[in-house]
Parts: structure tokens; C-alpha cells; sequence
């Protein structure tokens, strides 16, 4: 009988990104501008000429250079043309002229954001809020401040206190969504989407941040719904695309998520997680070149994207040109982070195929520690004490995987491969039974059932197994029926 070999079942989950899709409100223009540039400087805002009207408000602070309004309105026409520094600088001699100017604070705070200066801009809310504490737009932006540093709960308590002074502000019942989601409250942050959806039925954000929470409740059909109708509402929606491709990843619609992947990146063409989850979607379709192709450019993009050098490494596991690279990637993976169970079990996988069992047991032990509840981990354990003739070894690792998950075809079908080597015929035909009542198209279910036939003596059964196997496409099947079936 010839040598049999596990399957060694290549998967990786999907690189989960939740897209925090988070308004503010418009920039405020105070009233008071000088009369003759400002109308002048206006008429050029609204024509895009933005150096002329700069120039123009400059003359006037050479005119006016104490008035703190001149300084404010530079400022909101740099934040308008995203010169976030130059409209900080402004707001600052605003500020500095007029120590109580609410707005010019709230504005500051809102450029400070847009450059990751979250605690600047909460620094500057909290001012304006001290100033006018009825300011509700002061109250949406300090809560999207507070998001991006992960203080949610004091974010729920800004858009707590917004819904307080507007009942009807859809934004704040968005926002206080995604502080909930975050905290794990997924009742309430769905019931929050469904008062914004109430106020604003064409809010596209809101269905989007709805389909976020159900994909984590594992509503997955409903999650697609509410993408459909974000994109539906706004077909230039990337974070709606990029969740949707997830969705279709979850049930196993990897042409439709690439797709998703492809508009994604003609409407942010600069985005790694994109690349790298079209590459997993590639993965499942076995198209391991463009795996290979999407991560690099992925990591091009963000060299600190772990996913992407997990995805690479078993594009090449699969393709078995370069297990050497696998392994680098998977220990760039675990530098970026050393709890990615995934990283050490590709890793593993890797050493598998250069016959490293030593080190690949050791990767597969630090995997479980990981994660002790991820049946790959323990198919590819047993993969390597079979290759060791730890027998025993690999049937308990199947064990254990099968307690977790007792519908894994994949893990039947190892165990009855190390019975049949054990000449545990009767085992070996049942655990193939229960493989092919799992997944009927397991080709090599059928060649280790015939096989075990054929050392119970029973030649007919046996022939109708690799029959069955050969209809299935398996390459070996003529081989067996060559030899036991004439």
C-alpha cells in the first residue's frame, strides 16, 4: 500500500476591519467680515481661487491685524482647503486676540482631529464647552475625538448629552452607536442606528455602522442587507464595499468580495486593508500569484499590516516554492504581533514541508496557547506528530479538534488516514464514512474508505471507493483501480 500522508488544510480567517464611520458637523463662518476684501475674498472662495482670497485676507490683517475675526475666517478657509497647520495657526491668533471666542476653539478642535491631535482637540472642545455648554456641535466632534482614542464611555456621554439638547440629531445617535459597538453593547448600538435610520431613512452611514454590528452578531445576511442599502444610498461608500467583501468572505462568495475589494480601491486607491483582503478572497479561489501581488502591495502601502504578510505566507505555502519566505513572513508577522495565533501556525506549516517537525510542534504548541479553541491549529499538530510516527499524538489532537468542532470533514478524514496506518480498518471506514456525510465531494474520503476495504478483504466495496474517487477527480483513484479492481 502506498505511504499515506495527511492533507495539510490551509486556512486563514479573514483580517476583520470595522469600519468607525464617525461625521461632524460643517465648519461655522463668523458673520463679522471686513467689507471690502472679505466680499472680495468670499467671491474667490466660491471660484476655488484660494490664493487670491488668502492674499486678500492678508491684507486685511495687515489692515486689521488685531481683529480676531480676520484671523477666524483665514482659519475656516484653510480648514475648508484641508491646510489643517495653517488653519491651527489662525484660529491660535484668533484666540490669542479674543481669549473668549467659542467658535474659534471648536474649529481648532476640529483641524487638530483631522491631524491625529485628538487630545489637543479635546483639550479645545472642553474649552469651547466651558465657554457656551449648549454648543451641540462641540458636543458630536469632542465625541468623535474621544473615539479615536478609545474613551468610549465619555463618548457616549457627549452624544448623551447632544441627543439632550436635540433630540432629532441623527449624527449623535450614530456616533454613540459606534461607542456602544465598541464596548461590546450590541443591542444598544443597533437600537441607536435604528433611531438615526427613523430620523434620516436615506442615511447611508447609519446602515452601514448597522450592518458593522449584525456581521459581529453574526446576522450575516441582515449585515448584507444593510451594506446593500448603504451602497445603494451612496455608491461611493468605500467602508460599505470593504464590509461587504467581508460578508460575502463569510459566505463564501470570494468573486463577489474581490469585486467589492476592486471598488474599494478605484475610490481609495491607497488603501492596504483593501489589498490585503482581496488577497485572502484570492486564497480561496486559489489564485495564489495574485495573493502574492496583493499583500506585497498591501505591505507596500502599511509595512505594519501583519494580515498581509500572514496572507502571503500561505500563498506560498500553497504554491511550495518558497517555504523559507513563508517563514520570514510569518516571523514578520509575529514581530508586528506576537498573540497572532495564525502567524506561528503558518509558520508551523511551513516547517512541515521542510521537515523542521521539531519546530513546527513548537509552533503549533504556541498556536494552541493562543488560541486553544481553533481546530487548524490542531490539524496541523497532527499533521506533524504523524509525520514523526506519534500516532497516538496525532489521533488525540484530532480528538480534541472534533470536541470543538464536530462537523470538520477535514479532521475525520486525518484521524481515519493514522487508523488505517494503525490497521484500524473498522475506524478508519467510519471516521471516512462520517467525512463523506460531511462534505460527499471529498474525493480522498473515498481512497482511504477503499484502501480499508481492501485489507478487510472486501474487493467490491473497495472498487466502488475509488470509482467514486476517480468521478471526483482524484488523480490517484486509476492508479487503485488499476491495481485492486481488475
Amino acid at each position: 500500500m502506498p505511504k499515506n500522508i495527511f492533507l495539510i488544510i490551509i486556512l486563514f480567517l479573514p483580517f476583520s476591519l470595522l469600519s468607525r464611520t464617525i461625521e461632524y458637523f460643517e465648519l461655522e463662518f463668523n458673520s463679522s467680515f471686513g467689507e471690502i476684501f472679505a466680499d472680495r475674498s468670499l467671491n474667490k472662495f466660491d471660484l476655488k481661487d484660494s490664493t487670491g482670497e488668502v492674499k486678500d485676507y492678508g491684507k486685511l490683517i495687515e489692515l486689521k491685524n488685531s481683529e480676531a475675526n480676520v484671523y477666524y475666517n483665514t482659519g475656516c478657509l484653510k480648514l475648508k482647503r484641508k491646510n489643517y497647520y495653517g488653519a491651527i495657526a489662525d484660529f491660535t491668533k484668533a484666540i490669542e486676540l479674543n481669549p473668549s471666542f467659542v467658535t474659534a476653539y471648536h474649529n481648532r478642535g476640529i483641524a487638530k482631529t483631522e491631524i491625529n491631535d485628538n487630545i489637543g482637540a479635546i483639550k479645545d472642545y472642553n474649552i469651547a464647552l466651558e465657554l457656551d455648554p449648549n454648543y451641540v456641535e462641540v458636543y458630536l466632534n469632542n465625541s468623535k475625538a474621544k473615539i479615536n482614542i478609545k474613551d468610549f464611555v465619555s463618548a457616549i456621554l457627549d452624544c448623551n448629552k447632544a441627543i439632550e439638547l436635540n433630540p432629532k440629531l441623527e449624527v449623535a445617535y450614530l456616533n454613540r452607536s459606534i461607542a456602544k459597538g465598541n464596548l461590546k453593547d450590541y443591542t444598544g448600538a443597533i437600537i441607536d442606528c435604528n433611531l438615526a435610520i427613523e430620523l434620516n431613512p436615506s442615511y447611508a452611514k447609519a446602515y452601514l455602522n448597522r450592518g458593522i454590528v449584525r456581521l459581529k452578531l453574526i446576522d450575516t445576511l441582515e449585515a448584507l442587507e444593510d451594506f446593500n442599502k448603504a451602497i445603494e444610498l451612496n455608491p461611493n461608500l468605500a467602508d460599505a464595499y470593504m464590509n461587504r467583501s467581508f460578508t460575502k468572505i463569510k459566505i463564501k462568495d470570494y468573486v463577489g468580495a474581490i469585486n467589492d475589494c476592486n471598488k474599494v480601491l478605484e475610490l481609495k486607491p491607497n488603501l492596504a486593508f483593501a489589498y490585503s483582503n482581496r488577497g485572502y478572497a484570492k486564497l480561496n479561489i486559489k489564485d495564489f500569484k495574485g495573493v502574492i501581488n496583493d499583500c506585497k502591495k498591501a505591505i507596500e502601502l502599511n509595512p505594519n499590516l501583519a494580515e498581509a504578510y500572514i496572507n502571503r505566507s500561505l500563498a506560498r505555502i500553497n504554491l511550495k516554492i518558497d517555504f523559507i519566505e513563508a517563514i520570514n513572513d510569518c516571523n514578520k508577522a509575529i514581530e508586528l504581533n506576537p498573540n497572532l495565533a495564525d502567524a506561528y501556525l503558518n509558520r508551523g506549516m511551513a516547517k512541515i514541508n521542510l521537515k523542521d517537525y521539531a519546530g513546527a510542534i513548537k509552533d503549533c504548541n504556541k498556536a494552541i496557547e493562543l488560541n486553544p479553541c481553533d481546530v487548524k491549529i490542531y490539524l496541523s499538530s497532527s499533521n506533524v506528530k504523524f509525520n514523526i510516527h506519534d500516532f497516538k499524538g496525532a489521533i488525540d489532537d484530532c480528538n480534541k479538534a472534533i470536541e470543538i468542532n464536530p462537523n470538520y470533514a477535514d479532521i475525520y478524514l486525518n484521524r481515519g488516514i493514522t487508523k488505517l496506518i494503525l490497521k484500524d480498518y473498522i475506524g478508519a471506514i467510519i471516521d471516512c464514512n462520517k467525512t463523506i456525510d460531511i462534505n460527499p465531494y471529498f474525493s480522498n474520503a473515498y481512497i482511504i474508505r477503499g484502501l480499508s476495504h481492501i485489507d478487510l478483504k472486501n474487493k467490491k466495496e473497495a472498487c466502488e471507493d475509488f470509482k467514486k474517487a476517480l468521478e471526483l477527480g482524484s488523480i490517484n483513484a486509476q492508479e487503485y483501480i488499476n491495481k485492486h479492481c481488475k
